[in-house]
């Protein structure tokens, strides 16, 4: 699963705080939001490169945005979008709070009818 292969790319090279977040009841953007936090700029670019060229090599194609800058990466690999921070840049934007929410399915359903 494309999820797990993310993941495992970013525990192996010592990601901070791995955390997925589900998306499929939450948005049609993505399945899977991945947020991980590098230690520095540099440790941020490498996490990103390294998920590039493993995914790369399954032929699954992946935009990269903010590497330049390296403070917040996003990796937008098609129903998984990651996001890496720096650990500051990422307490500021909270993301976790924003997408980890639960759907009332009670409420949707009634929606639909």
């Amino acid at each position: 699963m494309l999820k797990d292969e993310i993941i495992i790319s970013l525990e192996s090279d010592k990601a901070i705080e791995v955390k997925a977040i589900d998306l499929r009841e939450k948005t049609f953007i993505a399945d899977q939001m991945i947020i991980a936090s590098g230690s520095s700029k540099r440790h941020i670019a490498s996490m990103a490169e390294h998920i590039k060229e493993k995914l790369s090599k399954k032929n699954i194609k992946v935009k990269i945005e903010g590497i330049e800058q390296s403070e917040w990466v996003l990796i937008d690999c098609n129903s998984v979008i990651v996001h890496i921070f720096l650990p500051e840049i990422r307490s500021y934007y909270n993301l976790e709070k924003i997408w980890d929410f639960q759907i009332d399915n009670k409420f949707v359903s009634q929606e639909k009818n």
